[in-house]
C-alpha cells in the first residue's frame, strides 16, 4: 500500500487547508501524533509529500524537526 491510499480517508484530509496546528510534544510523540502534524505540515506547505514517504513517515526525524521549527515560528511559538 502506498502512502496515498493509506491516508486518502483519514480525517486530517478532509480538514486539509486548516491553519490550527496539531498538538505535539516532539520530544515523547507518539507516532500517531507524528503523523497528524506530518499531514497538516504537508497541507500547510511547511513539509512536501516526499519528505515523509517511505520510512519517515511517523518518524519525528530531521524533516520534521524543520518544520515543526518553522511552523512554530510562524504561528508565534504558540501550538493550537
Amino acid at each position: 500500500m502506498n502512502y496515498l491510499d493509506y491516508i486518502k480517508d483519514k480525517p486530517i484530509l478532509k480538514m486539509r487547508g486548516g491553519n490550527r496546528m496539531p498538538k505535539i510534544n516532539p520530544t515523547n510523540a507518539t507516532a500517531d501524533e507524528v503523523k497528524r502534524f506530518q499531514d497538516w505540515a504537508v497541507a500547510n506547505g511547511y513539509m512536501q509529500q516526499s519528505d515523509i514517504n517511505g520510512k519517515g513517515y511517523g518518524v519525528f526525524g530531521p524533516r520534521t524537526t524543520t518544520a515543526y521549527q518553522q511552523a512554530m515560528a510562524a504561528n508565534g511559538g504558540a501550538r493550537a
